[in-house]
């Protein structure tokens, strides 16, 4: 997994972060560490007191790959994960990825209106429902969404007017999944050149933000074998699809 190493071949596992933003009268004032030695620390998501991390390798060299969901309070500060990593009091569930061309699993994470939480497995394209039960004890993982349409599940965010998730996938495709698990797609791009870039079309989107009436995606534009993005080129973009289009 060529992208777990920094220059020089670095092995860069264990060196992730969840880093917290301290703001004051709207500027950035400091930076702080909230939990240290991530493998992968991937998607974010805040719900209630908690916030929540996708690790999308919990334990190298596992097969099937396990990943996981870990939760700190909000106020932690300073925590230094456990290893081996998969012993950490602060995962909250796993999962198994089965797919071995992209080894990569926990990835995308979202809440919806009703408190359930819904994470994506990169490399398998399936996308889990996790319920909670009062105590904030899981109840169930569940595999809730999967399509041949849907490649992988990168980052995602949810629409809480409608619940809708909306996913993006190595398919160079944005994907719209509804509370009833059922998958459609809203915009999809060829193997995009530099004008197409230019012009906001897809470029391997890593992340799809509802904001307001619109989905602001970030083109990652880092091709894998296999994933309809070939090649890297500059400029790195973001894209924006209005719904009103749509």
């Amino acid at each position: 997994m060529q992208y777990m190493f920094g220059a020089g071949g670095k092995n860069l596992l264990g060196k992730s972060r969840l880093l917290r933003v301290v703001v004051k009268d709207g500027q950035p004032t400091d930076l702080v560490t909230v939990a240290s030695g991530f493998n992968v620390a991937n998607g974010v998501a805040v719900h209630g007191d908690y916030v929540y991390v996708t690790e999308s390798v919990l334990e190298e060299g596992s097969n099937p790959l396990t990943s996981a969901v870990l939760r700190f309070k909000i106020g932690e500060e300073g925590v230094q994960l456990k290893s081996p990593l998969k012993d950490d009091p602060h995962i909250v569930t796993t999962f198994k990825s089965y797919k071995r061309d992209w080894l990569f699993g926990a990835d995308g994470i979202a809440f919806d209106s009703k408190g359930n939480l819904f994470v994506g497995l990169f490399g398998d394209g399936i996308m889990f429902k996790i319920t909670f039960d009062p105590a904030g004890n899981v109840k169930s993982n569940t595999q809730f969404a999967r399509a041949p349409r849907m490649a992988c599940c990168d980052g995602m965010s949810c629409d809480r007017r409608t619940d809708k998730l909306v996913a993006d996938s190595a398919a160079n495709a944005v994907q719209v999944i509804c509370p009833k698990g059922y998958v459609t797609t809203l915009a999809r791009s060829g193997d995009p050149t530099r004008a197409d870039k230019l012009a906001g079309k897809l470029d391997q989107p890593c992340e799809a933000l509802v904001r307001g009436n619109t989905i602001v995606v970030s083109n990652m534009d880092w091709p894998f074998p296999g994933m309809v993005n070939t090649r890297h080129e500059q400029p790195a973009t973001l894209s924006v699809i209005d719904l009103d289009d749509k």
